[in-house]
C-alpha cells in the first residue's frame, strides 16, 4: 500500500484513497480526530468500514490489504468488513466536520475533510502541478514556483546573516541565539549611564553599580524644561549617519580664576568656536560646499539659498537640512533651527549632528537641562561623540554641578586621552572642586599637547596662588602673556602676585602694563596710584 508521500505526486485514484495523516488535523479538531483514527495505521479514518461483529472501524485502503493476507477481521478475526452502515452516520458527520491541513509544506491552505484528496491533486505546491516551473530555494534548497521563490528567499528563515559586531555569519532563525550567546561584541547600553559596552564589558558593569552614575539621567531630566514635549534618552544601538557639512561650534568652558581686585574673586568665562568641515559623499558637492563657505562667510540668506537648491534636488537630503538647521542656529531663529533639525532626523533617525544641533540651540537659549538631553541622546549614536560630552560638561557647569562636569570630562579623555582641550575643561572643574594639584595636573597635560592655549597657563597659576605658591603662579601668568602679549588678565594677575610677596616695583611694572593696554581696566589707577605711593 503506497502512503501519501509517495502517492502525491501522481494523479490519485479515488479507490486508493488513505488513511489521513493525523499531524495534518488542524490545532481545534486534535482531539476529536483521536476518537476517530484507525485501528490498523492509527491515522485520521478515510471512507471508513464497520466489522459487523466487534464494531471496529478501519480504513477502507486499510481494510483492503489486510484482506489480502486474510479474508477476516483485523481486529477480531471472525467478520469480514462491510461499509459503515447508517446507525454509523454520527461518526461520518463528526468526521466530514474536521478541518485539515495540506499535506505539501508551503501550502497554508485550511482543507475540509471531503475535499482533501481533491486539493492535494489540485494544488499549486503539488510538485506535480509545478514540474515545468520549479527553482531551488538556495538557502533550504526545497522547491518552489518561480513567481514565489524571489519572496520565499527574502524571507527564508534558513538564509545567512552577518552579524555587525563580530562580522560571525548565522542564520535568521538562529538570530535570537547569536545575539544572546554566541555573540561577544553585541553592544548593550546600560540603562542607567547610557553608557555602551561588549558583553564581557557590560558584565562587569553590572557587577560595579554602584559606580554607575545613576544620578546623571535623574539630574538632567529634572533640568528638562516642562514646556517642551521632548522624548527620553533612548538606549538603542545606532550606526553613525554620514554628510558634508560644516560641524556645530564647540562651546568651551574656561574659568579664569581670580581678577584680585580687593581680594575678592571674579569669576570670568570665555567661548571660543570652531568650524570643522566634513566631507563624506556629498549628494551634491557644489550646492553643500557652496553654502557652507558662505555660511563660514556669515552670509546666512546666500547660503541658506544653497542649500534650498539641494532640496529641489534631492528633497530627501538630510545634509541640506541639517547646513539650513545650522544656519538659523547662527541667526538666532531658534525656532527655524531646531524644525529643520528634526526634518533632517526623520530622514535619518542616526543624523547625529542634527540631534547635536537640537542640544545646541537650547544650550543657546540657556535651556542647560533640555541641552543635555540631546547630547546625550547623540552619545548614544556615537558613543564617543566628542563635541556632545564636551557640551554635557559645559552645561552641567553652568548649573553648578561641577562634580557631574569633572567626571563627563573624564570620560571624554578615557577614549581621546590627547584632547588638550578636555584636558583643560577637566583642570577647570576640578579648580571649581577646590582640587587644586589636581587641577595643574590636567592644565600640565592640556600644555603638553597644546602649549600655545593661554588659558591653560593662567588657570594654572590661579591653582598655584590658591595653594599660596606666589612664585610659581607668577610663572604661568608670564607663559601665559608669551603665548598672547595683550593678555590684560594675566597681566594683572601676575601683578598682584608680586604684591603678595611684596615685590612692589614688579608689581608695579606689570599694572603699568595693564593701564597701556587697557586704561579703563577696573581698579587699575587705584592700584597704581597706591603703589606709587609705596615706592
Amino acid at each position: 500500500m503506497e502512503n501519501i508521500s509517495q502517492s502525491r505526486l501522481f494523479k490519485v485514484n479515488k479507490d486508493d484513497l488513505t488513511c489521513i495523516k493525523i499531524d495534518n488535523v488542524t490545532n481545534n479538531f486534535k482531539v476529536l480526530a483521536e476518537n476517530y483514527s484507525c485501528s490498523v495505521c492509527l491515522n485520521l479514518l478515510y471512507s471508513p468500514v464497520t466489522c459487523s461483529t466487534c464494531r471496529g472501524m478501519v480504513g477502507k485502503s486499510c481494510l483492503e490489504a489486510c484482506l489480502l493476507k486474510r479474508k477476516s477481521c483485523p481486529l477480531c478475526g471472525i467478520e469480514i468488513f462491510k461499509q459503515a452502515p447508517s446507525n454509523e452516520s454520527n461518526a461520518i458527520k463528526n468526521l466530514k466536520s474536521i478541518t485539515l491541513n495540506c499535506d505539501f509544506k508551503n501550502c497554508k491552505e485550511i482543507i475540509s475533510y471531503d475535499n482533501y484528496y481533491g486539493h492535494l491533486n489540485k494544488c499549486k505546491f503539488n510538485p506535480k502541478n509545478l514540474s515545468q516551473n520549479l527553482k531551488k530555494c538556495i538557502y533550504c534548497y526545497e522547491d518552489f514556483d518561480t513567481k514565489i521563490i524571489k519572496a520565499h528567499e527574502q524571507n527564508c528563515e534558513n538564509r545567512t546573516e552577518t552579524c555587525d559586531f563580530c562580522n560571525k555569519t548565522y542564520q535568521v532563525k538562529d538570530v535570537d541565539y547569536h545575539i544572546l550567546v554566541d555573540c561577544d561584541f553585541v553592544k548593550i547600553t546600560c540603562e542607567y549611564c547610557g553608557d555602551t559596552f561588549n558583553k564581557k564589558e557590560y558584565e562587569e558593569h553590572e557587577k560595579n553599580r554602584a559606580a554607575c552614575d545613576i544620578t546623571i539621567a535623574r539630574k538632567f531630566n529634572n533640568l528638562r524644561s516642562s514646556s517642551n514635549n521632548l522624548p527620553n534618552i533612548k538606549n538603542e544601538i545606532y550606526n553613525q549617519g554620514n554628510y558634508d557639512q560644516y560641524h556645530n561650534s564647540n562651546n568651551n568652558f574656561n574659568n579664569n580664576g581670580n581678577n584680585f581686585n580687593n581680594n575678592q574673586t571674579q569669576k570670568r568665562s570665555h567661548s571660543s568656536s570652531k568650524l570643522t568641515q566634513v566631507n563624506i559623499n556629498p549628494i551634491n558637492n557644489n550646492n553643500i560646499l557652496t553654502g557652507n563657505k558662505l555660511r563660514g562667510e556669515k552670509k546666512y540668506s546666500e547660503a541658506l539659498v544653497c542649500f534650498q537648491n539641494e532640496l529641489k534636488l534631492n528633497p530627501n537630503s538630510a545634509a541640506a537640512y541639517l547646513n539650513i538647521g545650522f544656519c538659523y542656529q547662527d541667526m538666532n531663529k531658534f525656532a527655524e533651527s531646531i524644525s529643520n533639525f528634526e526634518k533632517a532626523i526623520n530622514i535619518d533617525k542616526f543624523c547625529k549632528q542634527a540631534i547635536f544641533g537640537i542640544g545646541f540651540t537650547f544650550q543657546k537659549q540657556g535651556k542647560y537641562g533640555d541641552a543635555i538631553t540631546y547630547y546625550y541622546k547623540a552619545t548614544t549614536i556615537d558613543p564617543k561623540y566628542k563635541e556632545a560630552f564636551n557640551n554635557i560638561g559645559f552645561c552641567w557647569m553652568q548649573q553648578g554641578y561641577f562634580k557631574d562636569a569633572s567626571d563627563t570630562y573624564k570620560k571624554l579623555l578615557s577614549f581621546d586621552p590627547n584632547d588638550s582641550l578636555a584636558h583643560y575643561n577637566y583642570g577647570c572643574t576640578r579648580q571649581k572642586l577646590g582640587q587644586h594639584v589636581e587641577a595643574i595636573e590636567s592644565f600640565n597635560k592640556s600644555i603638553k599637547i597644546n602649549p600655545n592655549y593661554k588659558y591653560s597657563y593662567y588657570n594654572m597659576g590661579c591653582s598655584y596662588f590658591q595653594l599660596l605658591q606666589y612664585n610659581s603662579s607668577i610663572d604661568m601668568y608670564v607663559k601665559s602673556t608669551k603665548v598672547d602679549p595683550t593678555y590684560t588678565d594675566a597681566y594683572y594677575a601676575a601683578g598682584y602676585s608680586y604684591e603678595k610677596i611684596q615685590n612692589w616695583e614688579k608689581a608695579l611694572e606689570f599694572y603699568m602694563k595693564v593701564y597701556e593696554l587697557n586704561k579703563g581696566y577696573g581698579g587699575i589707577t587705584k592700584k597704581i596710584e597706591d603703589l606709587v605711593a609705596k615706592t
